[in-house]
């Protein structure tokens, strides 16, 4: 439910004390409230009688308005007025307090945003999951549902404008390319970087290890939570040998093994391990 403006709205009425408002005879140039199509919204509105004013937030049904917050009255309190059923003008206003003009919030965290619908201005909370989610909305970004017809944010979508802004994303990118641009570390200019493409998620793992002087074998011990993230791998090796080096994968660990005699000195192995990740599903989209 928003809040909202319209233009032209006026009706007579006679009100009585401090409950609803049944609107009677139409005014001239202008428009009722069933022609207004206000729905279930709220909306600002004027009650003033000769001596008596009220500005307030109601609703509309059936030829009746429901007085539901008061922002202003001749009591100069927000307490409901208690009409004395003299014939008085009930219109929708441009209720100062809620006025984006005005240079104070009307109340404390209840920063509005102004959505133009047709013609016609509404004002309305711009994030609506805000209440159920509490503290972890912060820092969401915004987003705007057509479906609803309203704003919204999700804590899986976070920015952080710091000294390096960062985004946050609990899910998974789609893009047509991906590139990075960063300062070049020795010259006045930029260095533009894609990123590597494949059919899936992968991780990779990378280093150096060394087979002592007269050993044959050494072995690398695979991290948790690699192991937890993937279900296989592919290994790749280089050597500052010509001696032929064997690899053997098991789950948690792999050995290296050299399969000449190594007499002379320590021979130094660079590893490349790559794996898809299993928590995470690749789509193949049409």
């Amino acid at each position: 439910m928003a809040l909202i403006y319209r233009d032209r709205v006026r009706q007579k009425a006679a009100p009585s004390g401090t409950g609803s408002v049944s609107l009677g005879a139409g005014v001239l140039s202008y428009i009722t409230f069933s022609q207004a199509n206000l729905s279930a919204n709220s909306f600002p509105y004027l009650i003033a009688n000769s001596t008596q004013f009220e500005v307030g937030i109601g609703t509309y049904s059936a030829g009746t308005l429901y007085r539901n917050s008061v922002l202003s009255n001749s009591n100069l309190d927000t307490s409901f007025l208690s009409f004395d059923g003299s014939v008085a003008d009930v219109v929708i206003t441009n209720a100062s307090e809620l006025s984006v003009l005005t240079s104070n919030q009307p109340t404390a965290n209840s920063i509005k945003l102004i959505q133009l619908s047709g013609n016609q201005y509404n004002l309305i909370d711009p994030v609506f999951n805000a209440p159920a989610l509490g503290a972890s909305i912060n820092s969401s970004v915004v987003t705007y549902n057509s479906s609803t017809g309203g704003y919204q944010a999700d804590p899986n979508l976070k920015y952080y404008p710091n000294e390096l802004p960062n985004l946050y994303i609990n899910g998974v990118i789609q893009a047509t390319a991906k590139s990075f641009k960063i300062p070049h570390p020795t010259k006045k200019c930029w260095l533009i970087h894609g990123c590597l493409e494949g059919p899936e998620h992968a991780i990779y793992l990378r280093g150096t290890v060394k087979i002592e002087k007269g050993k044959r074998t050494c072995k690398i011990d695979l991290p948790e939570y690699f192991i937890a993230l993937t279900s296989k791998y592919t290994t790749y090796v280089s050597s500052d040998t010509f001696i032929p080096i064997k690899i053997t994968k098991f789950t948690d660990t792999i050995i290296f093994t050299a399969l000449l005699p190594n007499l002379f000195k320590k021979i130094t192995i660079d590893y490349y391990i790559v794996a898809q990740r299993k928590d995470v599903e690749f789509k193949l989209e049409e």
